[in-house]
């Protein structure tokens, strides 16, 4: 399970015009509209004070909604809910760069995980560091320890964790039954919270970006006190328990930090 708690939180950092960032004393380069790398920072004791880089994106930026597999089509890929929901970006190389760091355990067949942190301007989430914690992890298991390094990094930089990543090297992309229970202690917090599963070896999709349906999975899972992995029962209106999210958007303008805590 990644983060048992949840925090709150921060000032976001936004480039000025000659391409710095206005509020601290490091960030990425700015070349021609774009970060010319992005950093990943193994903290090893207290995390560092570098900055997450938050570019405006300028007219004609490319910004679209991560649509469902043409092959995972069902009855309820819309969520159900009548909750209106913040709008959240993330990068459009989110997947792939840690798809990348979790290389090694996944070639041992080992999970690996991640927190999303982002802030909140103007009715929008936008997703700009990726922590990746100390962590025990089995091939259908990944448990996060020392979570106040997590919480640290999220307190400094006040972001608010709206989601969560995780790999199955060889399962399916699904959320298991204990991913669901991760799931619901995000989005009781944060309502527009959401779960990224990264599944290399699905050759249907190579990913995707769940969250509870709501009232239905959240009110179910809000009742069960089973711990481990279990089957639940189905919803009360026989809705899913989870769902494709629609509020989630790829922005190839978003830049992102990446704090390695292992």
């Amino acid at each position: 399970m990644v983060g048992g708690e949840i925090v709150g939180l921060v000032p976001f950092y936004r480039l000025d015009s000659v391409g710095r960032c206005s509020g601290g004393e490091s960030c990425c380069q700015i070349l021609a509209g774009e970060c010319n790398h992005i950093g990943v920072h193994h903290v090893k004791s207290s995390p560092s004070p570098v900055l997450s880089c938050v570019e405006t994106a300028p007219q004609g930026a490319y910004i679209s909604r991560v649509n469902v597999a043409d092959s995972d089509k069902r009855p309820y890929d819309e969520p159900r809910d009548c909750k209106v929901l913040q709008d959240v970006h993330i990068s459009a190389r989110l997947m792939e760069d840690f798809s990348e760091l979790a290389k090694g355990n996944t070639e041992k067949d080992l999970e690996t995980c991640g927190v999303l942190g982002a802030f909140l301007e103007k009715g929008t989430f936008y997703v700009t560091t990726l922590i990746i914690p100390k962590q025990e992890s089995t091939s259908n298991s990944c448990q996060a320890i020392n979570e106040e390094e997590v919480f640290s990094i999220q307190n400094e930089r006040s972001l608010l964790p709206v989601g969560w990543i995780h790999t199955h090297p060889t399962q399916s992309c699904f959320l298991s039954s204990i991913d669901l229970h991760t799931q619901f202690s995000y989005q009781v917090m944060v309502p527009e919270a959401f779960a990224i599963v990264v599944a290399p070896t699905d050759n249907s999709r190579h990913y995707g970006i769940f969250r509870l349906s709501d009232p239905s999975g959240m009110d179910l899972l809000r009742e069960c006190r089973e711990n481990g992995f279990h089957a639940h029962k189905e919803t009360s209106d026989g809705s899913p328990i989870y769902e494709h999210c629609s509020h989630v958007y790829t922005n190839s303008n978003l830049r992102f930090e990446i704090f390695d805590l292992r």
